[in-house]
């Protein structure tokens, strides 16, 4: 308990103000300067910058939609489906790459993040299609050269342990961390392997407790504590701080195999986050940019041309 009310404490110093119509009035500035720019990138920039645009953009609405959700007690549609819609053509953009093409540096653990949330807002159709491109990125090295440091360092991975452990372990597939160079937080490893599909509540529940504590102990504080910033391994920006994401993401992958999840009593889930915010896409309204930014992005790279079902 002491640990969430310094993370709470923390997050109503630094997160939870947002002056929304100057919010509004920047957010539209930005849409209006990366479109401008990306009409005038060059076709061998498109695929790159187009994912830097969702990555942007969508980031931006889920800074609307938290601040919404913590201080009126809303779930906003809109701002949720920007968000896993640009998150995932952010992934697409960086993973279904055209042939020849040399693979975009993206930060693991954000790329574990993301997966992560997709999950837990309930968007298992998109993590499917992306898995075997992550997976082959483990496998070809991408993943170890982009975790590594400019000192040649490796903080120990979660999220994406996290993440790629629970969709490997669909498919009854084993991924060899040692031998892609990967160091792991072993907590993640462990709860998949022991908890994940476990039948036995108690044991369950004590594993879901302990996953929540994992994330109250990652959670970044700088640069009020240094020691404890992203670079560092501290996983869980400021955002998502009280929203117990790795809790919904076990729901949900469970719930695919016929399990249900006990309610578990911890202050992680005593907040406004506390539920399952899922994306309507059937009652959205697609954002002009978005649109054109993914037609460009398709037209340059037709192998994306199955995003327009998606969304």
């Amino acid at each position: 308990m002491n640990r969430y009310k310094q993370i709470y404490s923390y997050y109503l110093k630094n997160t939870a103000y947002l002056n929304e119509p100057l919010f509004d009035e920047l957010l539209e500035s930005d849409i209006y300067r990366l479109v401008t720019r990306f009409k005038s990138e060059p076709e061998s920039e498109i695929n790159y910058f187009s994912g830097e645009i969702f990555k942007s953009l969508s980031e931006s609405y889920f800074q609307k939609y938290i601040w919404t959700v913590f201080h009126k007690q809303e779930i906003n549609n809109q701002y949720l489906s920007i968000y896993t819609s640009g998150t995932s053509m952010n992934l697409f953009a960086n993973y279904f790459q055209r042939n020849g093409d040399e693979p975009f540096h993206m930060d693991t653990a954000s790329v574990g993040l993301q997966i992560m949330m997709l999950i837990a807002c309930s968007q298992l159709n998109i993590v499917d299609l992306l898995y075997p491109k992550v997976m082959n990125s483990i496998i070809t090295g991408d993943v170890k050269r982009f975790a590594t440091d400019d000192d040649g360092e490796i903080e120990s991975q979660k999220m994406f342990v996290l993440a790629m452990e629970m969709l490997s372990s669909e498919k009854q597939s084993t991924i060899d961390w040692a031998s892609a160079g990967i160091p792991i937080e072993r907590f993640y490893y462990d709860f998949v392997k022991e908890a994940l599909y476990s039948t036995d509540e108690t044991i369950l529940k004590e594993w879901l407790n302990g996953l929540c504590d994992q994330h109250l102990k990652w959670c970044a504080r700088a640069p009020d504590i240094m020691e404890e910033a992203t670079f560092m391994g501290y996983e869980v920006p400021d955002q998502l701080h009280l929203w117990p994401f790795e809790y919904h993401a076990v729901i949900n992958i469970r719930a695919r195999h016929g399990l249900s999840t006990p309610v578990i009593d911890h202050p992680l889930l005593t907040n406004n986050f506390k539920n399952m915010a899922i994306p309507d896409f059937s009652q959205w309204e697609k954002p002009t940019w978005f649109t054109e930014v993914s037609e460009e992005l398709i037209r340059i790279n037709p192998d994306l041309a199955f995003t327009r079902d998606l969304f």
